[in-house]
């Protein structure tokens, strides 16, 4: 029997009448809509369900450099040192929301640019001795201008308009506010990130048991701040810390809960805060020190091939 269903159109799709969102993933750029178009046998409504699916830039060098030269308009969200973050609208007219989110690097290095270039994974055993002889001495060359944004932020050179909650201890203190990957306007992206005062954590490895009341403050003030601020409270929210982590200088990862998809959250390279409080309650002291850690670098990444040979000499 043919069916009576009239053809997708424009002129159909122009009578849809929205009644509510049902899923939006902000990293899909995707929202499915519930509402109500005229498909009955007489042209009543009926329950339609819209995915729209925001399409990829055109094909083609020629084509991105193009849409870039025809933004209208572009209104900065934040600058800190090499950093930018800004919402750019794409139209003759510069009213309602913005069309895109733009970050950039300034001065890129080598390592900015190989870290945003499509790589292949490696997967990576790292044996304390690996930590010891590799990774440690490599960790220990970087110079601190390469996190020069990072103190900035401690230092309130910059900003310090963001901060949401700070304790200011030089120990055991912290603060936290959004990260740049956060537009503050999509809530189901709410992300933040809490960086801790002390220089001398730089990553996972470095957790002790004295730093456990640190980390459950983190964990409180977080989810406090969040549901005074955006009315998202800790059944709402994931934490979590990265081994490898972008950056040397301890920070916990504050995202929503409804964010699924995020190459940060993969296995292999976030360890949830709860997780990681419960191995420094339960575990002899040093467990981070003891552990093996596996996790993926990338065929760019400066120590790909010593982590590679280091993991071959090792029994498996």
């Amino acid at each position: 029997m043919a069916s009576t269903l009239p053809p997708v159109s424009e002129i159909l799709l122009k009578q849809f009448i929205l009644e509510r969102v049902l899923n939006e993933d902000p990293v899909t750029r995707q929202i499915i809509l519930l509402g109500l178009l005229p498909t009955g046998p007489q042209k009543e409504n009926q329950p339609a369900i819209i995915q729209l699916t925001k399409t990829a830039f055109g094909d083609g060098v020629n084509a991105v450099r193009d849409w870039i030269h025809g933004l209208s308009r572009v209104s900065v969200i934040d600058q800190n040192d090499v950093y930018g973050e800004a919402l750019g609208w794409h139209s003759s007219t510069t009213e309602g929301e913005p069309g895109c989110k733009i970050s950039l690097v300034l001065n890129a290095t080598p390592e900015h640019i190989a870290k945003k270039t499509k790589q292949k994974p490696i997967l990576i055993r790292e044996t304390p001795q690996t930590y010891r002889d590799v990774m440690l001495p490599y960790i220990d060359s970087i110079p601190k201008k390469r996190i020069q944004w990072v103190y900035n932020i401690l230092s309130h050179e910059t900003e310090s308009e963001k901060i949401v909650f700070e304790d200011a201890s030089p120990t055991s203190g912290f603060i936290i506010l959004p990260d740049f990957k956060w537009d503050r306007v999509t809530m189901s992206a709410l992300y933040l990130v809490a960086i801790v005062h002390s220089e001398d954590i730089r990553s996972l490895r470095d957790l002790r048991k004295n730093h456990i009341a640190m980390l459950k403050n983190i964990r409180r003030e977080a989810a406090r701040s969040c549901e005074a601020k955006w009315g998202v409270g800790k059944a709402g929210l994931k934490m979590y810390l990265h081994y490898l982590p972008s950056y040397y200088h301890l920070h916990v990862h504050i995202v929503s809960a409804e964010m699924e998809g995020w190459p940060g959250m993969n296995v292999g390279h976030a360890h949830l805060v709860d997780d990681v409080i419960s191995l420094l309650e339960t575990e002899p002291e040093g467990v981070f020190e003891r552990m093996t850690l596996t996790y993926t670098v990338t065929d760019l990444h400066p120590l790909a091939a010593s982590l590679q040979l280091a993991q071959d000499q090792v029994a498996w």
